[in-house]
């Protein structure tokens, strides 16, 4: 059954889309969802047919993302964010974005289990301005990045390592008057300080004729940029280098064109050293990425200077659910010890009832007596045990009567009171 979307803000919407950011933050830390590539193949065509009238613009490799076992949709030049959560089957819309249209061929990505976008063309304009998604405020945000080279434009090819996106050159259209500008230019953007540098060393061999967005690339070590049918680049982020495609064939027959509305086009998935094309009837094509470089891609450079930014410990959103947890577990442990044996009253007992071990100092107990009765109260405060524990109480007073008794024969009589049956009082004799 077909569950269409609705732009509604209602009490049940705003109930779901909670439910979904709170498997986005959650999940995404402790779990991880395997989804084979037709399954990929079949909710990128769902959510195509259930959100183009609201977007009109495709979802395909580069606009996803997976997070814990829920799948993030960003369509291409929007700020649409849906999620399909596969324990309700459904695909809901998450963000409260109003305008659209400035991020086309954006780089999309997740970074401490946060949605990003980088770059982007719109409105006549190329840029490379940082967007982050607020979970609270559910709209995309403007990062304010540290830019002191002075970079413009859209990033040609931007690649994501550790704490650190690479920028290999960037693109500007409109600029007159030559109409589109090329920067062969590499960057870094680092995440943590949020701040961009250049790499004056890492020039490229060739300068790039094409710019696009990267396939998904989350399960696989090859960043994969291309248009259509076609293979333009490919990165290896393990060996630092950079291929561009020379001679490589088109991944499917050319009959089997790209869609408008995506829905039924072919999809690829990028596992592992494999590029799995998915066709409409959902039998795969899959190409071995390592043959493929060797056969039909020659380097065009080698950036043995674009090592990470080295990642210290830092109490990250990741760090603070573990953490968080592991002290939750502790107040358990502990609250269960402690009610166990006995908790605060029990201890603080045990300890009164250490008096009764103390030596008894028969002289010194003697000589507070000054009268010849008491009752209860009177003698207990004579022997200084008023304070304790009625039980403690009890067994402290007939210890230290019976060692008096023991030393001085008869010298405390317990007898009932003439005045008031019920009570007993202490009479003392010579």
């Amino acid at each position: 059954m077909d569950l269409n979307i609705k732009h509604i803000t209602d009490k049940a919407i705003k109930s779901k889309i909670w439910v979904a950011v709170w498997f986005m933050c959650f999940q995404s830390s402790l779990f991880a969802f395997n989804y084979s590539p037709v399954e990929i193949a079949k909710i990128l065509s769902r959510a195509n047919a259930e959100t183009n009238k609201f977007t009109h613009s495709g979802i395909g490799e580069t606009d996803y993302l997976i997070s814990g076992d829920s799948i993030l949709f960003n369509p291409d030049g929007t700020h649409f964010l849906y999620s399909y959560l596969p324990s309700r089957n459904t695909i809901i819309r998450l963000d409260h974005s109003q305008f659209h249209g400035h991020n086309f061929s954006h780089h999309l990505f997740l970074y401490h289990g946060e949605i990003y976008a980088f770059g982007g063309y719109g409105f006549w304009n190329d840029h490379a301005k940082l967007i982050k998604f607020d979970k609270n405020t559910r709209e995309w945000e403007l990062i304010m990045v540290k830019n002191d080279v002075h970079l413009i434009g859209r990033p040609m090819i931007s690649v994501l390592q550790g704490d650190s996106i690479y920028i290999y050159g960037t693109i500007q259209h409109h600029v007159n008057p030559k109409g589109t500008a090329m920067n062969p230019n590499c960057y870094l953007l680092n995440l943590k300080k949020l701040e961009i540098s250049e790499f004056k060393s890492a020039q490229p061999n060739v300068e790039i004729q094409q710019s696009s967005s990267c396939f998904n690339n989350q399960f696989s070590k090859y960043f994969i940029y291309g248009s259509s049918n076609s293979i333009l680049y490919i990165f290896d982020k393990a060996k630092n280098k950079l291929y561009k495609n020379a001679s490589g064939p088109a991944l499917w027959d050319e009959l089997n064109t790209l869609k408008v509305d995506c829905v039924d086009s072919i999809f690829r998935v990028l596992v592992g050293n494999e590029l799995i094309s998915v066709c409409p009837d959902l039998s795969l094509e899959k190409i071995n990425i390592d043959n493929y470089i060797e056969l039909y891609c020659f380097e065009e450079s080698n950036f043995n200077d674009w090592t990470p930014v080295e990642s210290k410990f830092e109490l990250t959103d990741f760090l603070y659910k573990y953490i968080i947890l592991v002290l939750f577990i502790l107040v358990i442990f502990l609250g269960y010890h402690f009610l166990s044996t006995g908790g605060i009253y029990n201890r603080k007992t045990l300890n009164q009832y250490r008096i009764l071990e103390e030596d008894i100092n028969v002289l010194n107990y003697l000589n507070k007596f000054k009268d010849d009765s008491y009752t209860e109260h009177e003698i207990d405060l004579v022997l200084r045990i008023y304070h304790l524990p009625h039980r403690v109480r009890k067994i402290k007073r007939s210890q230290i009567i019976n060692e008096l008794n023991q030393n001085y024969p008869g010298k405390i009589e317990k007898v009932v009171n003439p005045n008031k049956p019920n009570e007993f009082i202490y009479k003392l004799n010579d």
